[in-house]
């Protein structure tokens, strides 16, 4: 793991934040939950391939964003497969305490709406693209959703 990953990921623990990204000095910081920060720093352009993230649960949806941000490496508490699938095929080191089946929305009853927003989609713009209407959707009737792990998890 690489030292500005740990730096992260120390970061994310002791500031119980839910996504930190580093560079060198440069630390950027959320509490927001879901993909909200990702989809702020991929809209406001920020150069982000010399950061490391570290991040509490890392689905595929989230992974896209990674993907398309071209950060250098992820840390995850948990991570689904279909995430640790995506960020392979991209080049992405990935690291995560637990892997996931899949992450289930706060009730556990359905899939996490991005996640089920982007199902099978490969296509990184696509998936991107489904991201956005799946967080203007629920944004229009309520907040971002929580979120909760489901599947069988194992421990790395």
């Amino acid at each position: 793991m690489e030292k500005d990953t740990e730096r992260a990921l120390a970061v994310l623990k002791e500031e119980n934040l839910t996504l930190a990204l580093c560079c060198g000095d440069e630390t950027l910081k959320s509490r927001k939950r879901g993909v909200a920060a990702l989809l702020e720093l991929y809209d406001g352009k920020k150069e982000l391939s010399a950061f490391c993230a570290a991040d509490k649960v890392v689905g595929k949806g989230a992974a896209v964003l990674f993907s398309l941000l071209h950060v250098r490496e992820v840390y995850s508490e948990v991570m689904s497969r279909d995430a640790q699938e995506l960020l392979a095929q991209n080049g992405i080191p990935f690291y995560c305490e637990r892997t996931a089946d899949c992450i289930l929305n706060r009730p556990g009853t359905a899939l996490c709406p991005i996640e089920e927003a982007v199902g099978s989609e490969r296509d990184l713009e696509r998936a991107l693209a489904l991201i956005k209407e799946r967080v203007r959707q629920m944004q229009s009737g309520s907040q971002m959703p929580d979120f909760k792990i489901s599947g069988t998890l194992d421990n790395r």
